[in-house]
């Protein structure tokens, strides 16, 4: 049964009464700059070299893990020193498989198969895909993490990771390797998470 409230607001439809409109205060006390900010400070203490990519927030999937990659190579370049970028925001994710997975546990499984596929200007790089609500599409895990070894350990066990993308399974990709990252609902959101590391050249 619905609220008395909705149910006027419904009832209304197609009449000439104004819908009432009740000017309620509200407060934002959490975004998705706030998690990129705390990510960036932790790296900091730990001595990393951070940069914050905020260009990289909204595009396609594809797009985005390819500007990814490019920003760590270059900020591996500039700095000369073991680096981290971060990166927030909601990848455009298309679904055309039925298998388990959500669109952090895709960006990893992209972001290692891109990095095989090209290594030379990644080298080592260790990453986290998750989501702050602790939920990644229709999986019960938050993301997962990959690094530099991902694919060749994929590949020892059998795994086809390309395979697991076209059926859209990134998450039993990831729990196969032990990959995924299992939180629970977090009871908040804030937008996805993405830390790159990448180690000095």
């Amino acid at each position: 049964l619905m609220p008395s409230s909705i149910m006027r607001a419904i009832e209304r439809q197609g009449t000439s009464e104004p819908p009432t409109v009740i000017d309620h205060p509200y407060f934002v006390l959490l975004d998705n700059d706030t998690a990129l900010e705390a990510a960036a400070t932790a790296a900091r203490e730990r001595g990393l070299a951070v940069e914050i990519a905020r260009d990289i927030s909204d595009e396609p999937i594809e797009a985005g893990v390819e500007k990814l990659l490019t920003h760590l190579g270059e900020l591996k370049s500039s700095k000369g020193e073991d680096v981290c970028l971060v990166s927030g925001g909601e990848f455009a994710c298309p679904v055309p498989g039925d298998g388990l997975g959500g669109r952090n546990l895709e960006t990893a499984l992209r972001l290692a198969i891109a990095a095989d596929q090209n290594p030379e200007p990644n080298g080592e790089f260790d990453a986290l895909c998750a989501g702050t609500d602790g939920i990644d599409g229709n999986s019960p895990a938050a993301g997962a993490i990959v690094d530099s070894t991902t694919i060749e350990r994929a590949r020892r066990i059998g795994l086809d990771p390309n395979d697991f993308l076209k059926r859209s399974d990134s998450y039993s990709f990831f729990v196969a390797l032990g990959d995924a990252v299992t939180t629970g609902p977090t009871g908040t959101n804030v937008r996805d998470l993405r830390i790159l590391l990448g180690c000095r050249i």
